[in-house]
């Protein structure tokens, strides 16, 4: 993922209201525990408008790369 770019994570928060463009992808929990039922997945490009989301709601986290993508030896990219 570019450096500029963001990863937002849903955490059972289907009924999160988010800034219009954002397309989430649904992933459903299937361990032993499930600890989580439903994970939500979005690549924003400006985290500034989910910031107070985030820091309102536990569900919702943003994270931002902090290292390069691996690639195969001799892939190039």
């Amino acid at each position: 993922m570019p450096a500029d770019l963001h990863l937002l994570l849903l955490r059972d928060a289907r009924d999160a209201v988010l800034p219009e463009g954002i397309a989430v992808s649904w992933l459903r929990g299937v361990g032993l525990d499930r600890t989580v039922e439903e994970c939500g997945l979005a690549v924003v490009n400006d985290p500034a408008p989910l910031l107070g989301l985030a820091d309102r709601d536990p569900r919702i986290q943003l994270y931002r790369p902090i290292s390069e993508k691996i690639r195969a030896t001799g892939e190039q990219g």
